[in-house]
Order: C-alpha cells, then structure tokens, then sequence
C-alpha cells in the first residue's frame, strides 16, 4: 500500500505542478490583488519581493511564519528561501539541489583568464561558479556558499564587488596573488583580522593521567590531568581553552575541570595544560567516563570530543534520599490555614555504600512561617548504615499575612556540609475570595489557588506507549534558584498521568529535581541511545518537560541549565535547547510535546542575574519541531523576556496557566479535545494578564507545523 501511494504521488507531482501553474495565472478571486507575473527566465536576488519570488519560483510547498522570532522561510522541497518578516524581502536562500531560480546582480568587466580576484563583480563570479548553495546578509556584504557552504566569498553590496573569500580546500578558481590577501580580509563587516586565522587549524587532543596508581584514582584522591592540544592543520589556532567533564559510567553527575586557555597554537605544535582531578568522593562505581576537548575563538575546537573509560576505586560513601513526606494538620483538610499548627515527618534512607554519622537536620523557614513550641530549628541524625531509614519531626504554623508557606529541611553532615536539600510543599488556605463572578470566555470558572494540585476526579486511560521525561531544578548547585521549579515538575506528574494517560513506573515516567537533575542525567536520558530512545515505539506518545533557569551564549544560542551548571563553562555544563528539539524531532514517535518554562534572558525567576554583570541576549529560538507535523513545542517566554513566578499560587505562572489549560479551561470549542491552537491562545493569554499586572511583559510561544494537532483527550469528569 507504501509502494502504490509514492508511485500515485510522484505520477501525480507533474500534475499538481501543472494545476498550481494553472491556478497562479488566473485572476485574483473577488478584488484580491493577485502577484505580478514574471517574464519566461526571470529570476530573483537578495532584496527582492515576497510576491516576485512566488510569480518566478511558484507557490511553496511549506511557509514557516514567525514574526515574533524574525523568521519567515519558504520550502520547495529541499530549497528554501529566507524573508525578513517585517519588509518581507528576500535577506537568504539555501539551494542545495540548484532547484530555485536566483540571480546575482550584474555588472563590471570579466575577470582576467576566468579566475576570481579582489574586485571581480558578482556577475563574474556567477558566471565562474554558478548559482550558490547559500546567500545571506551580513552588515553591507552578501555572503555566497560554494562547494557545500565550504567555500564562502563576501560581495560588497553597495559596488557588487567581490572584497574577501574563504576556501580552505582551494576549490575555487582564484588568482594567487590575490588569494592570501581575501583570506586575510574580514569576511563579514567587522575588523576581525586579528581574530581569523590565515589557514583552517585542525586540532586533537591526548589524554593522560601524570600518575596512573590505583590509589590516585580512588574516590576523593587528587590527580593532575594532562591534556596535551596538537594542531594538524595549517593555519593557527587562537585563544584555546581545553576542558574535561568526568562523570560515573552509568550515573549522573559530571564534573568540570578547568585549564588555563592557550593564547595560540602554530601549525605542527603541540601544547600540553595540567588541571588537577579530584575523583568524587562519593563514587560508587568502579570506572568513570573523561570527556575532553578544546574550545577555539574561531569556531575550530576538538571535534569530536575524546571519550575514554577510566578504572577507579570506588569509596564507601553514604548517601541520603528522602522517600516520603507525611503532613498531618489540625483540620485534616491537607491544607494550612492562618493559625494553624502542622506536623510534618521526613523519611530519609541512606542508599549509598557507607555509614553516615554526626549528620543533623536544619529547619529553614521562609516568611511569616514559625517553628512550632517545641520544635528546634536543628535536630540530630542517629547513625545511619546502608538501607537504614530515619525520620525528621517537626511542626510549623503561619500568621495571618502569611501568602505562601516555604519549608525546607536540610541534612548536613558531620563536617557542616550540606548533603542533601528538601522543599515541603505545603498549600495556603484561608485567603479571601475575589469578588464578583469571575468567568473566562469559555464560560467556565478559573480554578481556584489548589485545583491545578488537585488530584483528577477522573483520570485518562493508561496509555502503554505513551513516556515522560519530567525535569525540576529549584534549588541550583552555585546558581539563583528558580522558585518553584521542582514543586511545578512534581504537579506535572500528576499530569503526565492524569491527562496524558502515562503509566506511572519508572519504565514509562523519570521524574528527576534538583541534584538529581544533572548534565549526566540529561545526556543519559536524551542521547542517541539513552533512556528515552530505548523506549520510543512508532506509537508513542512522548512527553518532555523542564522547568528551571535558561541562559544564552555570546552568539545568542539557547541553553538549558541543568543542576550543576556554571555560567563561567556554559557550552561545557549547559544543554544546548536545539541540539534537544532535533534529537526529539528524530525519535519514531507518533507524537511529541515539550513544555518549557524557562527563560533565556540571563535573569532567574525572581529576576536575579544568573552571571553578575550580564545584560540579557535577545535569542531567537529556532524550531526543529516544524520539521514533523506531529511535534508541539511550549515554551514560556520570548526573546529577553523573564519567566516569571506567582508565588500566590507557588508555581512558575507559566506552569500554572499550563496546568490550567491541560485541566480543560483552553477547550473552547467544548470538544474535549485540546489542541496546540487552544492551548496556546488560553495561555498566551492568562500569562499575558497575569505578567501585566507585576508590570512586567511575558508572552509564551507555541512552536508546531499543525496548530490543530490533538495534544490531550479530556474526560468529562475531569473539567472545571
């Protein structure tokens, strides 16, 4: 049945070809004004028309329109064409297969025995090399792409002239003379002489340990790392900076080790950097993974990353989780009302390979929240050997001005060192109403301050191909917190399973917060052969979820920030959030959604910089989920836009107009069914008004190909 419908398809291309050719030279339909037709052999150029490239090249297949990112991009097939969205003129193409008909302008004498020199006009390079694969706009020069975007040329826009080139595998036909002089020139229009390398630096690495003794490679021994760069290329490599990450086979966590940068490196050269390793000292496992590399000012760094597995000695360190939180209040509502008294209760179990001594308990309590008469603030640990368990019991109240309850217990160790950190989620009732009959166009009421937290009274049938990947990070290893972060993944959960139909085992769901959110744990989950691709099916419902802090590089890049990142190393600790999109976009599932809320203007929830004297980046985020039809992405802010929170409702107010959403208020046809269209206009929308009235602006974004895609089938039971 495959077989007979591409055969129907491509049989029936030239004939869709020939309709749209058809259809494209009729009259407009009712007063629309219909696009100029173009003569026989015309064709089109940087700065041209929307409508002249639709009368040359046709109608496209696909147009990607977001205004909000500055992107607009016409497809015809494996051609595209790139627009600026606000003047709607032609600023780039791709066209790799030679499929569009563009042109260069004309103009100037003919290059000298056909060879490309300084000054040659753009017609002459047509004429040499044909058509690019690629065009683009940089400051007053065009960038062409030749020979697989290996060689590049720079055309003064203003004299069609040719002024530098790129061609580091000497495809072009150049005059030698002039050769050294176009690839000492700056390609764009900033002075970069002192920064572009003359040739292309091609760099290795070597790794190795100064002492290869079992006892400098036990859990916690110091050792020095020798990481030795060699350029093979011929042209140097400026401002190196080799780095290493070592983490657990099998486990999460990586560390980053940090070497001194290299100023540069001549071709042949070889320049070695010591860094000092220290194996965790809670290593429980007996080899560990060193991913090196280098970085270069240039973009010519190590590629790819060495990789090697080292012996070590494990230790037999303890290691604390907690497992449960039990809360009993006074009224037995499960809620805490101004007054009222509270006992909570801890479970923590030791699940590591040692004993645990000396540890205690500290109480941290936020604003307008006390410790109850008889209740310390700190509470000593009985010992602890591997599988024992212990409880930590304590009781708390508010006053009346309280707006939320904040309670954190933390478990140090006998040296004062926190070992593990634990937020109890508790919810503030008693607060006054708002008056008057608060509706939403639907016609349905909003949730009051617990219904997003509350359990469904009806939940979706399980789904046995439907997988969630659930991330959290509130409380950062050396960063700001994002309030609310791991209490707004512990409510997806409940979502995940509720609405999306999820079973809930850690076969089908990982839930992963705080420490527990590492850069280890990202890769180990979204690799190529990670956790989820193991378990993807052509029938899965995939679901991914992060809330936390994003922060952008200096080329406006967009990054992901797991737990143990550092803003100092953000290509070495952070996710790169496109490099995640395309591996999801990859998966054989039949449908993916990806809820972000995170921002990636530099700045925490709170409004905190996450790197003291950084300016926010305006990034704009590409969309990889446009290249399937069955791809939603939600993310919770635009540009150098702050993701905000509510702390009324102690969640993300991105995450809790979602879990709104999700709870049936975006159904607005009363179907349902909800859709990316009516997830997204319900969000959008409530986020908007809520950001407003902190006078601050927050728009979220919907990224997907069909904006009619079915996201979550509602169960009656479970509306508003």
């Amino acid at each position: 049945m495959e077989a007979s419908s591409r055969l129907l398809l491509a049989l029936s291309m030239p004939l869709v070809r020939a309709l749209a050719a058809v259809l494209l030279a009729l009259p407009a339909v009712g007063g629309r004004a219909q696009a100029p037709s173009a003569p026989s052999g015309a064709r089109f150029g940087i700065g041209d028309s929307r409508d002249r490239v639709r009368a040359i090249q046709g109608r496209p297949l696909v147009i990607e329109r977001l205004a909000s990112l500055g992107s607009e991009t016409w497809s015809w097939r494996s051609a595209t064409v790139r627009f600026a969205p606000e003047s709607g003129i032609v600023i780039g193409w791709h066209d790799s297969q030679r499929e569009l008909k563009v042109r260069a302008r004309s103009g100037g004498v003919p290059t000298a025995n056909r060879q490309l020199a300084l000054g040659s006009s753009a017609a002459d390079v047509l004429r040499l090399l044909g058509q690019p694969v690629a065009a683009a706009l940089s400051g007053d020069r065009e960038i062409w792409s030749y020979f697989g975007a290996r060689a590049t040329i720079a055309i003064d826009s203003s004299r069609r002239t040719v002024v530098a080139w790129r061609d580091p595998d000497r495809h072009m036909p150049a005059v030698e003379s002039d050769r050294d002089a176009a690839e000492r020139a700056p390609l764009t229009g900033r002075d970069d002489r002192q920064r572009t390398p003359r040739g292309v630096p091609v760099l290795d690495i070597a790794v190795a340990l100064r002492d290869t003794a079992a006892a400098t490679r036990a859990a916690g021994a110091l050792n020095v790392l020798l990481l030795t760069i060699t350029n093979r290329g011929d042209g140097s490599a400026l401002t190196v900076v080799p780095y290493a990450l070592v983490s657990p086979v099998g486990g999460a966590g990586a560390h980053a080790i940090r070497t001194a940068p290299i100023a540069s490196i001549l071709p042949g050269q070889s320049v070695t950097r010591e860094a000092e390793i220290r194996f965790p000292a809670s290593l429980s496992s007996d080899r560990v993974v060193l991913r090196a590399g280098a970085n270069e000012q240039n973009g010519y760094g190590v590629a790819p990353e060495v990789r090697i597995e080292l012996p070590v000695v494990p230790s037999h360190a303890p290691r604390l989780v907690a497992i449960g939180i039990e809360q009993d209040d006074q009224s037995g509502d499960g809620r805490v009302s101004p007054r009222e008294a509270v006992d909570l209760r801890v479970r923590l179990v030791n699940v590591g390979a040692g004993d645990l001594s000396g540890a205690s308990a500290l109480l941290s309590l936020g604003r307008d929240v006390f410790a109850a008469a008889g209740t310390p603030s700190r509470l000593e640990l009985p010992r602890m050997r591997p599988g024992d368990s212990a409880d930590v019991n304590f009781s708390v109240y508010t006053n009346a001005r309280a707006e939320s309850v904040s309670v954190r217990v933390r478990i140090n160790d006998a040296a004062g060192r926190e070992v593990l950190g634990v937020g109890v989620p508790l919810r503030l009732t008693g607060r006054t109403a708002p008056t008057g009959d608060v509706r939403t166009p639907t016609g349905r009421a909003p949730a009051d301050s617990d219904e997003v937290d509350a359990p469904f009274r009806s939940r979706a049938p399980i789904n046995p191909d439907a997988v969630a990947v659930v991330f959290g990070v509130d409380y950062y290893r050396s960063l700001p917190r994002a309030r609310f972060a791991a209490r707004d993944a512990a409510t997806m959960r409940q979502y995940v399973t509720g609405v999306f139909g999820v079973p809930n085992d850690g076969d089908h769901l990982l839930l992963r917060m705080d420490g527990d959110a590492t850069l280890g744990e990202f890769r180990r989950v979204f690799g190529e052969a990670g956790w989820l691709t193991r378990r993807v099916r052509p029938q899965s419902d995939v679901i991914v979820y992060f809330a936390g802090h994003g922060a952008s590089d200096s080329n406006g890049t967009p990054l992901l920030l797991p737990f143990d990142a550092d803003v100092n190393y953000l290509h070495e600790t952070a996710v790169q959030l496109m490099e995640l999109y395309a591996a999801l976009a990859k998966l054989p599932a039949r449908r993916i959604v990806v809820m972000i809320d995170a921002c990636f203007s530099g700045v925490s929830r709170g409004g905190v910089s996450l790197s003291p004297g950084a300016r926010p980046i305006v990034v704009s985020i590409e969309h990889p989920a446009l290249l399937r039809s069955g791809m939603a992405v939600f993310a919770a802010a635009q540009g150098a836009q702050m993701a905000n929170e509510l702390p009324e409702r102690q969640h993300g107010l991105f995450s809790y107009q979602l879990f709104r959403a999700l709870r049936g208020e975006s159904d607005a046809n009363e179907d349902s069914i909800l859709t990316v269209d009516e997830i997204d206009r319900f969000v959008t929308r409530e986020t908007r008004i809520a950001a407003s009235r902190r006078d601050r602006e927050q728009i979220p974004l919907a990224i997907a190909r069909d904006r009619s895609l079915p996201i979550a089938r509602l169960l009656s039971a479970a509306k508003p």
